[in-house]
């Protein structure tokens, strides 16, 4: 029986929210199933995660009402969501930005635009 991969996505942009789920959909490891989560902003990610748990979660850094950063650091701050990986898919990419995500302990800091197979090796 193949692994479910929990996947919470979190993007302010639809357009870009859609692409990423559907990429991510179509180029699954052939050895898991994927379920793909959406959340809009900080406040619905944390929302939704009160249900579900994601395996990982990869948000971008400008949305409205609750940041990528300020999400990140709520994540970090409940224990039962500490050991999740956590990406932040952003276009902020200037080196500051970059090296404030590093430091806050981000596994990943990918920036836009991305080459979709970087989101399939995680």
């Amino acid at each position: 029986m193949n692994r479910v991969a929990k996947i919470l996505v979190v993007e302010d942009n639809l357009d870009m929210l859609d692409g990423i789920v559907d990429y991510l959909e179509v180029n699954r490891a052939l050895e898991y199933s994927v379920e793909i989560h959406r959340a809009m902003n900080g406040f619905q990610a944390l929302a939704l995660m009160e249900t579900v748990t994601p395996d990982i979660i990869i948000s971008d850094i400008m949305m409205p009402e609750m940041d990528g950063f300020v999400f990140y650091a709520r994540v970090r701050k409940e224990t039962r969501w500490t050991r999740i990986p956590f990406v932040f898919l952003t276009a902020r990419g200037d080196e500051t930005d970059i090296r404030i995500g590093q430091e806050m302990g981000a596994d990943l800091y990918i920036t836009k635009p991305f080459d979709g197979r970087e989101l399939v090796e995680l």
